[in-house]
């Protein structure tokens, strides 16, 4: 859990220093404090709770289990907490922060898919630790 905190804080403190990691090559501390940043707040939040939900309870034994952890965890997470604080900092209103989120949500629900697809790969060939 230790790891992926520093890992993302480390990812943060590169885009505030404005080098292009953030999505569209943007970086900068302007970007995380506009309103496309309430959602990049939550990055910090999903793998972290991913990582929470794996020590605490173990690794999904069942892949769809391991999706629906990674879709929760990241997907619903991000995508719910960006549009809470979209529309409670920036004062959107809620409907259209919210309907803003379900543009991402197959995109991101997507990109869940291929994360779990790819650790179940790697744990099949036992280059990842599985316990």
């Amino acid at each position: 859990m230790a790891q992926n905190s520093v890992v993302m804080g480390s990812f943060f403190l590169l885009a505030a220093l404005g080098l292009p990691v953030l999505p569209g090559g943007r970086g900068g501390l302007s970007i995380l404090l506009s309103p496309s940043g309430a959602y990049l707040l939550w990055w910090l939040v999903g793998p972290l709770l991913v990582s929470w939900w794996c020590q605490f309870y173990g690794l999904p034994q069942r892949n769809w289990q391991l999706l629906l952890v990674t879709w929760l965890s990241t997907v619903v997470l991000i995508d719910l907490g960006g549009a809470v604080v979209l529309s409670l900092v920036f004062r959107v209103p809620w409907i259209a922060s919210l309907s803003s989120s379900l543009v991402f949500l197959v995109g991101d629900t997507m990109k869940a898919i291929v994360a779990t697809a790819m650790v179940v790969a790697l744990k099949r060939t036992r280059v990842m630790k599985w316990t």
